[in-house]
């Protein structure tokens, strides 16, 4: 109590300011940790559940966005007012390419898109990566997209056309192995954390850090005095810490985990 009552109007509105920063995100982060969902064109999608089914539901690039998808391999996808697009997929071992060099480890599948075959193949899942391969041509289909100042770009770096429709891929990927995801990664936290703290006992401390430091400069540091350079480098050193802190804090929310 004798420390803080040192401390002038500006460093005890500071110190309040990164304790409320503490307390909010300390309340935030375990919230939106909570709600997990998957990503999707580069947002996040929440996850609930409506009776049997799994909905995803969002919006991306400001336009709300649903993904349901059904016990019976089944999504529907649906953009803002548009009319809901079903999406089916069936497991078919047919549908593997003969010879292909990766027949052992495909499964085939066959994805249609309102009754029309979007995709007929075999399909592989490594880890966050997955592998399309046509049964007809045998070739290996991209299943990655890039986005550039607002134009998309498939994996050989060809403009596509823009849209909210999932593609096969993603489509497999709902159904059979949604990758969940959440806001908020622990070491933003932790580090906006480490911050505070930093900062608070620097504050609190200023002179006793300061002759210190001095132990190993000059004799007798009891007897040193601050400058008034010391003493503006301080307020500068206070205010950086705790900006920084509240940007590693905010960040650290926008970032999938």
């Amino acid at each position: 109590m004798t420390r803080w009552k040192k401390l002038n109007r500006f460093q005890q509105v500071l110190f309040l300011f990164q304790a409320v920063l503490l307390v909010v995100f300390s309340v935030l982060y375990p919230i939106f940790t909570r709600q997990t969902g998957v990503s999707y064109r580069g947002a996040l999608l929440l996850r609930s559940v409506q009776g049997e089914n799994i909905v995803y539901s969002g919006k991306v690039d400001g336009t709300p966005v649903s993904l349901t998808v059904s016990p019976d391999q089944t999504l529907v996808f649906q953009a803002g007012e548009s009319i809901p697009v079903s999406y089916t997929v069936t497991e078919d071992s047919t549908a593997v390419p003969e010879g292909n060099d990766m027949s052992e480890v495909l499964t085939g599948v066959e994805v249609r898109r309102d009754g029309e075959i979007l995709f007929r193949g075999g399909w592989f899942l490594d880890g966050s990566f997955d592998y399309l391969v046509d049964q007809d041509s045998g070739t290996l289909r991209p299943t990655l997209s890039i986005s550039v100042d607002g134009i998309q770009y498939d994996a050989d770096g060809q403009p596509v056309e823009p849209s909210l429709e999932p593609d096969a891929s993603e489509v497999l990927n709902l159904v059979f192995s949604p990758a969940l995801v959440h806001r908020g990664v622990p070491w933003a936290y932790w580090i906006g954390t480490f911050l505070v703290v930093a900062n608070a006992v620097a504050m609190l401390y200023a002179d006793e850090l300061f002759r210190f430091n001095l132990r190993f400069q000059i004799r007798d540091p009891e007897r040193a005095e601050p400058s008034e350079w010391e003493l503006s480098s301080r307020y500068v050193g206070w205010i950086v810490l705790a900006v920084s802190a509240a940007v590693v804090y905010i960040l650290g929310l926008t970032e999938l985990a």
